[in-house]
């Protein structure tokens, strides 16, 4: 007699948090300030004077490092820091080059670094 195949129960993905709600556009045109177009002498073209993004399905971070890897040509810098209080232990401030964007504090790392990246976006 074989045995019946018992389902197993399926696990939740974790939805990443989007800038915007499902009812509105998802692809921004940002147009880009003259100074942030610059360009290197090994690349081959100027980036864009408009950045067209798609921003469904993608957190604060993921549009931060898209933007700094395409017109600033580096990475923004995730800076964690434990402090003493016990709601929010964690503080996360976002550095991209010698300027400091976002500071938020939060129960875990990862929230602290999402939530830092999205003032750091807005």
């Amino acid at each position: 007699m074989a045995k019946e195949k018992i389902p197993k129960p399926q696990q939740k993905k974790e939805q990443h948090k989007s800038l915007v709600p499902d009812d509105l556009s998802k692809v921004l045109h940002i147009p880009i300030p003259k100074e942030y177009r610059q360009h290197h002498e090994f690349e081959a073209k100027k980036p864009p004077a408009v950045w067209t993004v798609n921003i469904s399905k993608k957190s604060a971070v993921s549009l931060l490092f898209e933007f700094c890897q395409n017109y600033l040509k580096t990475s923004p810098e995730f800076l964690i820091e434990e402090t003493n209080n016990r709601t929010t232990p964690y503080l996360c401030t976002i550095a991209i080059g010698n300027m400091k964007y976002g500071h938020k504090m939060s129960t875990t790392k990862k929230k602290a670094k999402q939530s830092a990246g999205m003032q750091s976006c807005i």
